[in-house]
């Protein structure tokens, strides 16, 4: 049976703001959630592990990048495992460390996922790489940030991996599936537009469904 991924924002602790039909307003509406996100509290449970590694996006990506000590970073479930892989790629400009990718991967931890946020290339910058941006995160070098999160030994990617983002990152999301057969669910907040570069038009047009097979008593 596949698991739908879904993240309900209210279970964040937050409030979802009423919604004008002006798509501008929605639009501005979203932006204000994500940021009383940012600000929200961090908060930490016992019952989960922490994941603090890095990658190199420079041998991972031929050299097509320089970035070398790229941060991978989130939890798991103390017990049970080994476990399905969650990653979430952060926005433009925004690290794995920060407040919502950390909150997120939390969410899906504690849902029973070996859950991370993943440092992507050039994250400040929006170009036409973002194609060789996901090759370095889910491509088949040992050096890539899929492989490393697969030889884990609490993680079984052959239960499913998840890739969620927002903005830039929800672009890479989707894009990881083109370089790895082990992703098996995109979750795309914002900018899902992934075939509108000239750069990816053979990745997936999927823009909302999100699938993951869970492990046995995940929520």
């Amino acid at each position: 049976m596949l698991h739908s991924v879904v993240l309900a924002l209210p279970a964040l602790g937050l409030e979802t703001p009423p919604l004008p039909g002006n798509e501008v307003a929605k639009h501005m509406a979203k932006l204000r959630l994500v940021e009383e996100v940012e600000t929200a509290p961090l908060r930490t449970n016992a019952s989960l592990n922490t994941i603090d590694l890095t990658y190199d996006i420079s041998a991972a990506s031929g050299g097509v990048f320089s970035e070398t000590d790229a941060m991978i970073k989130g939890s798991y479930p103390s017990s049970g495992g080994p476990f399905p892989l969650f990653m979430w790629m952060p926005s433009t400009g925004s690290l794995p460390s920060g407040n919502l990718p950390q909150i997120l991967a939390t969410q899906m931890a504690n849902r029973g996922y070996a859950a991370v946020a993943v440092q992507y290339a050039d994250y400040g910058h929006i170009d036409n790489r973002m194609d060789a941006k996901a090759a370095a995160v889910s491509g088949s070098s040992p050096h890539s940030a899929l492989s490393v999160l697969c030889a884990l030994d609490y993680v079984d990617c052959s239960k499913g991996v998840a890739a969620a983002g927002y903005s830039q990152g929800t672009h890479i999301a989707p894009l990881l599936a083109k370089h790895s057969n082990k992703i098996t669910a995109a979750y795309m907040i914002e900018g899902a537009r992934p075939t509108s570069r000239a750069s990816t038009t053979s990745a997936t047009t999927s823009t909302s469904t999100s699938t993951c097979q869970p492990p046995s008593g995940a929520t």
